[in-house]
């Protein structure tokens, strides 16, 4: 349970979310969460060694699923810009094919 000196409610919601979501092993996730409270709920000045422990293993795991989200978006920008590329070539070619179709003049 949060004591008075905790972080507010919606961000540890938000940090129990991202937690759940994680890749990380069920074990840890479990028991990230069940310690969530209780250090990371915990004002810094205020924590126990083990506490602070806590909280770098939360914090460990979240970065981790930043990078891991970071990777998937930039490999969706780099298929995003490759299929731009080849619409551009794509029509060209049926720029090039539409030009020829066209009669040609009479002098």
């Amino acid at each position: 349970m949060l004591r008075h000196d905790a972080a507010p409610v919606r961000l540890m919601q938000r940090v129990h979310r991202a937690i759940t979501t994680s890749s990380a092993p069920d074990t840890v996730k479990e028991m990230l969460k069940t310690l969530m409270d209780d250090s990371l709920g915990v004002v810094k000045d205020s924590r126990h060694k083990f506490q602070e422990e806590v909280c770098q293993m939360i914090e460990s795991v979240l970065l981790d699923e930043d990078k891991k989200l970071e990777h998937v978006v930039q490999e969706a920008q780099d298929h995003v810009e490759k299929v731009a590329a080849g619409k551009a070539v794509q029509s060209a070619d049926i720029e090039g094919a539409r030009l020829q179709l066209k009669p040609k003049s009479r002098n």
